[in-house]
C-alpha cells in the first residue's frame, strides 16, 4: 500500500462516527393496561387469579370483542383470552408485534374442544404450537386415580420465570401442546412426565404426543421482547389447588414483563490509562470497556449481576471475545483487553440471549489506526542481528582502510 493511499484510509477511519450505537428496541415499562376477555361465570370461578392481577395491573373485563386500537395506537398493553369459545376478530399477532403481551388460556369442557378455531389456527399455529383435541392422560402419576388429572413437575430451569423451582407438582386437567423443537423463541415452561400421553381422536393415529414432548404451558418471546403464554388448561389458574395458582402467578409475572427484562446505559470505552470516552485507538493499545446493565424486577430496575455477558470486539470476525466482569462497588460490567494488531473499523458488541430473559443486543462503533511514523520503536530487539552486521561491516571497512593506507610493503 503506497503512503498516499494509507494516509487516505487512515483519514477515513478517523472520520467514522465512533459514538454510533445500535441496539434492540427497549419496550417501555411498566405495561399495566390489561384487557381480560372472559365469560362472566368464569370471572367468579377464578377470583384468586384475577384478584392477583388487579393488585398490580389496570384490568378491564369484557365478554365480547372490543376495539384494541385507536388512531394507530393500542389501547391496551396486555390481553388475556380466558377460555372464550366464541369467534372474535382480533389480530393478536399484530398486537404482539407492537411490543405487547398476550396470554391464552384453554378451557376444555364436555362437548367443547377448549379453544376456538381462530386461536388454534390464526394464533397458535403461527407461533409454532399445536393444541391437541383430547385431554392429556397419565395412568401412573395422577390425582385421585383419575387418568385425566395428571401430576406434572417438569418446570423450566429459568430464574426469570421461576426464581426458585416449585417444589410441589401441579394437578393438570386439560389439553396438550406440541411445540416446534427448532424454534429458538419458544419455551416449554411446563411439560408432562414420561408416563403421560395425549390420545388422538378416534379417526386419527393412536397417539398425538407422549412423555415430555407434551407441553402443558408454553411461552414465546419475540426478538423485540414481547411475550406470549399458552395454557392448556384453565385449572392451572383456579383456586382449587394452591400449588396451581402459585405457578400461574409466577408465569403471569414473567408474561407481563415484571421479570427478565434487561436494559443497558452509560456505555464507556477508553484507553486503560484514560478516564474519558475515546473514539480512536492505536493497534496493540490496552483498552477498557464498561457498561451499566439493569434488570426490571417486581416493578423496579435493579443491577444485573450475571457473569456470563460476553463482549466481542469485531471487524467482520471477533478478534476478542471475553466475559464482562461485574463490579459490586461500581455496579458496572467491565473488561480490559489489548486492541488487535490489525487496524480498521471495529465494534464493541454485546449480544446477550438467555432463556427467559429479553434479548439484549447493542454495539458501539470505533476505529483502530496503525502506528504513526514517530510512534515506532527506535531499536527493535528482533533486528539486533542486522544492527550487528551493519556495525561489523563499518568496523571492517575502517580497519581495511587503515591497513590499506598506512601499511607499507
Amino acid at each position: 500500500m503506497t503512503p498516499f493511499i494509507l494516509a487516505v484510509f487512515v483519514c477515513f477511519l478517523v472520520s467514522v462516527d465512533a459514538s454510533a450505537t445500535v441496539y434492540t428496541p427497549v419496550i417501555p415499562l411498566p405495561k399495566k393496561r390489561t384487557l381480560v376477555l372472559v365469560d362472566s361465570a368464569d370471572k367468579a370461578r377464578f377470583k384468586g387469579f384475577f384478584s392477583f392481577l388487579e393488585s398490580w395491573l389496570e384490568v378491564k373485563y369484557e365478554s365480547d370483542a372490543v376495539p384494541i386500537k385507536k388512531y394507530e395506537e393500542y389501547l391496551f398493553d396486555n390481553i388475556i383470552v380466558f377460555g372464550i369459545q366464541k369467534e372474535m376478530n382480533l389480530d393478536l399477532m399484530d398486537f404482539v408485534d407492537g411490543g405487547n403481551n398476550v396470554m391464552i388460556v384453554a378451557r376444555p369442557a364436555e362437548g367443547e374442544e377448549g379453544l376456538p378455531s381462530w386461536l388454534r389456527n390464526a394464533v397458535a399455529v403461527n407461533c409454532g404450537l399445536q393444541y391437541s383435541h383430547t385431554l392429556v392422560l397419565d395412568r401412573f402419576s395422577n390425582h385421585d386415580n383419575k387418568a385425566d388429572h395428571i401430576l406434572a413437575d417438569n418446570f423450566i430451569k429459568s430464574k426469570p420465570i421461576f426464581p426458585s423451582s416449585p417444589k410441589t407438582a401441579v394437578v393438570y386437567h386439560g389439553l396438550g401442546i406440541t411445540v416446534e423443537s427448532h424454534n429458538p423463541l419458544l419455551l416449554k415452561i411446563l411439560t408432562a412426565k414420561n408416563t403421560a400421553y395425549t390420545p388422538a381422536p378416534e379417526d386419527e393415529a393412536p397417539i398425538q404426543a407422549i412423555g415430555t414432548d407434551t407441553t402443558l404451558i408454553a411461552g414465546l418471546q419475540t426478538r423485540i421482547g414481547s411475550r406470549m403464554v399458552f395454557f392448556g388448561s384453565s385449572q392451572l389458574l383456579g383456586d382449587e389447588f394452591a400449588q396451581n395458582l402459585e405457578v400461574s402467578k409466577e408465569v403471569a409475572k414473567w408474561n407481563f414483563q415484571q421479570r427478565g427484562v434487561l436494559r443497558f446505559s452509560d456505555v464507556q470505552h477508553a484507553r486503560s490509562e484514560d478516564t474519558g470516552m475515546t473514539g480512536t485507538y492505536r493497534i496493540r493499545e490496552p483498552l477498557t470497556y464498561s457498561v451499566k446493565l439493569e434488570e426490571f424486577k417486581e416493578g423496579s430496575w435493579i443491577p444485573f449481576t450475571a457473569e456470563d455477558v460476553q463482549l466481542e470486539f469485531t471487524m467482520i470476525d471477533a478478534y476478542v471475545r471475553q466475559s464482562l466482569k461485574y463490579d459490586s462497588n461500581t455496579k458496572r460490567h467491565s473488561l480490559s483487553f489489548q486492541a488487535p494488531d490489525t487496524y480498521g473499523v471495529y465494534k464493541f458488541a454485546v449480544d446477550y440471549r438467555r432463556k427467559g430473559y429479553a434479548p439484549l443486543i447493542f454495539y458501539n462503533q470505533t476505529t483502530v489506526r496503525p502506528l504513526r511514523l514517530n510512534e515506532y520503536e527506535r531499536y527493535i530487539p528482533a533486528a539486533f542481528p542486522y544492527y550487528a552486521s551493519v556495525f561489523s561491516m563499518m568496523g571492517s571497512f575502517i580497519i581495511f582502510g587503515f591497513v590499506f593506507l598506512h601499511l607499507k610493503e
